[in-house]
């Protein structure tokens, strides 16, 4: 821009990009690398963590409530269980026992739809010595693996951090199986099998991420408005001349720090004129209705969300409903289905996995099967009937006495209010009468 230009700039304009995309789950087979590319920058599981830590209150609940109700309570213990059973469950040669290791497995079944150990054969190849729990989203899965038996192993591959693949360089595992033990360390790979998709697991929640990333957006908008005063509400305009460009910074700045803010009403806009009059103006500056139209939005993503994870009863999340209350019987019905559609069927992929190995742990699983315990909600009885206490009947008697209400009344009172039979009701009433001097 040459000198002329400069000196008759009327008007800048700073653009800021909001945009936000959401990573399609690309599958792609690589002619360089000899693993299969999971997302379009072999990131996708990465960024499905990070969606779950950051972007929906809503999508996070719900997966962290799945996880409990799948291997919350941990593993069910025979009632003598054997040492093999018990060194089993305690992995001691392992990174984490065994119920740390369900929970670990049910997350990444949840999140990615998928399941990863290390397990090490011993010495005479007879058996399993530790099992390892391996992170879903560092596997990847060999380009050259085949669906048949032909004669090779197939394989994994495993990094620490695939974002910065030369600072961790992935590293070649052999995939679970008994025919292949001279490889001590393996990779038990476990993925749901999904019409159509070979390489990698679809992640139950795929249609809503979407949704997932448009709760983001709102709260992201909400963050950046109170931050921003929610508007430019006001143009503050100065008909003194147009002063330098570090003059209108300056002013900007001094007015900014006195009135901008969260504690304060609305963002400004500071401007300069030529022109007769050097009194300052104030100009409104018409608000629009994103936000209105944001809090509309809010209650469809949820349900989208909710939806999508097959919630039948956000309750059971301890996401509320308005307008519900949520009773005790309409809870355990909820979690009844939910246990049978949902939690039954996660639960008994986790304990295939579980038993299979606890088997070459030496394990008879036949007699000491491994199994997770049953989700519970504790809701405690309401008794519709009032239990009657020593205050209730001195105050009830002190009325009698008193004339507020006659015998009947108290009577009525005792055995309708409190269910108390007749004769009961008459004796508590004469008794409490007779040993209180005050009646």
């Amino acid at each position: 821009m040459d000198k002329e230009n400069k000196e008759n700039k009327n008007f800048g304009l700073r653009v800021i990009n909001m945009g936000f995309s959401t990573e399609q789950p690309m599958i792609k087979v690589d002619r360089v690398w000899s693993w299969v590319n999971w997302g379009v920058k072999n990131t996708y599981p990465q960024h499905l963590l990070d969606i779950f830590h950051r972007c929906s209150v809503t999508h996070k609940q719900i997966i962290n409530r799945k996880v409990k109700m799948v291997a919350g309570n941990g593993l069910e213990e025979p009632t003598n269980p054997s040492q093999q059973y018990k060194d089993f469950i305690a992995n001691k040669f392992g990174d984490m026992t065994i119920n740390e290791m369900a929970v670990k497995m049910a997350f990444d079944l949840i999140i990615f739809n998928g399941i990863s150990l290390n397990p090490h054969w011993n010495v005479d190849n007879s058996g399993l010595t530790r099992l390892c729990y391996i992170p879903f989203e560092r596997v990847r899965q060999d380009k050259f693996n085949s669906e048949v038996d032909n004669g090779m192993p197939n394989y994994c591959w495993l990094s620490n951090n695939w974002f910065k693949r030369n600072e961790s360089e992935p590293e070649k595992y052999v995939k679970f199986g008994s025919k292949w033990i001279n490889d001590k360390s393996q990779i038990y790979y476990y993925m749901s099998q999904d019409q159509g998709i070979k390489w990698y697991p679809d992640v139950e929640y795929s249609p809503a991420l979407n949704w997932i990333d448009a709760d983001w957006e709102i709260s992201n908008y909400h963050n950046n408005a109170i931050k921003n005063g929610f508007h430019a509400g006001f143009l503050l305009n100065f008909a003194t001349g147009i002063p330098t460009e570090d003059e209108m910074d300056r002013a900007y700045e001094d007015i900014e720090n006195k009135f901008v803010g969260s504690n304060n009403a609305n963002k400004f806009l500071l401007g300069w004129s030529n022109g007769s009059d050097g009194a300052p103006t104030l100009q409104p500056i018409p608000m629009n209705d994103s936000d209105t139209k944001y809090r509309e939005l809010i209650e469809v993503i949820r349900n989208k969300i909710l939806e999508t994870h097959e919630v039948i009863n956000p309750l059971l999340f301890g996401i509320p409903v308005p307008g519900t209350l949520g009773g005790r019987t309409e809870l355990l019905e909820s979690l009844s289905i939910y246990k049978a559609v949902y939690i039954d069927s996660k639960q008994r992929i986790i304990e295939t996995i579980l038993n299979e190995m606890a088997a070459l742990f030496g394990v008879d699983i036949t007699k000491e099967p491994i199994k997770l315990k049953g989700y519970t909600i504790d809701i405690p009885t309401v008794s519709s009937t009032p239990v009657l206490t020593i205050a209730d009947l001195i105050a009830l008697t002190s009325s009698v006495n008193s004339g507020q209400i006659n015998t009947d009344a108290a009577l009525t009172i005792l055995t309708t209010i409190y269910d108390i039979n007749p004769d009961k009701a008459s004796k508590l009433l004469k008794l409490q009468t007779q040993n209180n001097p005050i009646l």
